[in-house]
């Protein structure tokens, strides 16, 4: 008996999911069936209150069903005017389940509560249709998590699974968003910017705002502080258009500045229209003057200068010394 004990309860355990499924499934077929009627209803109304229900066609008075007009091109004429009007399209609406198989898990709980709002399925079935929607590594966690009882509200699923498969779950993205700065262009960094914005809750359109211009290059987080934009819009809207004239100005100087300049040539009398012609600046060369004449620098030692003044010759060159030479326009250097 112990043996057989746990495939009962195995096997329990899986007509109970299977029990739950199936009434998750017929709750559905209920609201498509109360869908379906509610159109037909007011397809009905619409109809009769349009007056659209037979009309007469030539003189014989033969009768046409005007609802075959309808199914032809889904577009009903009014009865006394001839005017088209748009009739009310019979179809159901068929969205594919959001399938998750442990990437990305922030975009596919997006996904998946747009997929329950649509639908307006309630919170306590969320959880069993979302046993529907797990493939590969998710389907494996998900079977461990609901076999043994962990998976209780919608809600807590939703914190288990970020916890599993989001590697960024615990991080500080009010933060990242604080930190970050414009490299390129203004719509790129709007798409960096709003990639985490998605991530951040409970801030305000004021803090976002301050983030956004602060991660603006300058001069135009500068340009955007003066105008004050009162929502992150319309932050995002200036700094767009303040980059395009920022692009077009520079644009604009820089062909000036590259524009070649044409000087007039030097003419005698008037040009046409009495204005002066312009002159180009005249440049005189620069030649280099010629320095003074310095006498070259000699140094002599004590033997020599005690040599020299006993011979009477003078310290520069081997001439005899003149009484009334002016002595201080040689330079004497003595070494001892």
């Amino acid at each position: 008996m112990s043996s057989t004990s746990p495939t009962n309860d195995t096997i329990a355990r899986l007509v109970e999911q299977l029990a739950t499924i199936v009434q998750c499934l017929d709750s559905f077929d209920h609201r498509f069936t109360m869908y379906d009627n509610s159109l037909i209803e007011f397809n009905q109304k619409l109809v009769t209150a349009s007056g659209f229900g037979t009309h007469h066609t030539g003189a014989s008075g033969s009768r046409t069903a005007g609802r075959s007009a309808a199914d032809s091109s889904g577009i009903l004429p009014t009865p006394n005017t001839g005017k088209e009007i748009d009739g009310p399209q019979h179809f159901k609406i068929r969205v594919e389940q959001p399938q998750f198989d442990g990437t990305n898990p922030h975009a596919w709980v997006f996904k998946a509560e747009e997929y329950f709002d649509l639908y307006q399925i309630p919170a306590d079935q969320r959880l069993c249709l979302a046993s529907l929607m797990m493939t590969g590594d998710a389907s494996s966690w998900y079977q461990y998590q609901k076999n043994n009882n962990l998976l209780h509200t919608w809600h807590h699923f939703v914190e288990e699974l970020k916890e599993r498969f989001d590697s960024d779950y615990r991080k500080d993205f009010f933060g990242v968003l604080s930190k970050l700065r414009q490299t390129t262009t203004v719509a790129a960094f709007r798409t960096d910017f709003e990639r985490i914005l998605n991530r951040v809750t409970n801030a305000t359109e004021e803090q976002l705002i301050a983030m956004w211009t602060a991660g603006l290059k300058p001069p135009l987080n500068r340009e955007l502080e003066i105008r004050k934009p009162l929502t992150l819009q319309q932050a995002f809207l200036l700094s767009r258009d303040l980059e395009s004239t920022m692009t077009e100005t520079l644009a604009a100087w820089q062909h000036v500045s590259r524009k070649p300049w044409q000087s007039t040539s030097h003419t005698t009398g008037n040009t046409p229209g009495g204005i002066p012609p312009r002159f180009q600046p005249v440049t005189t060369p620069i030649t280099a003057q010629p320095s003074p004449s310095t006498p070259p620098i000699r140094r002599l030692t004590m033997a020599e200068k005690q040599e020299r003044d006993a011979k009477g010759l003078c310290y520069k060159c081997d001439s005899k010394l003149v009484p009334g030479t002016p002595m201080s326009k040689h330079l004497i250097n003595v070494l001892k």
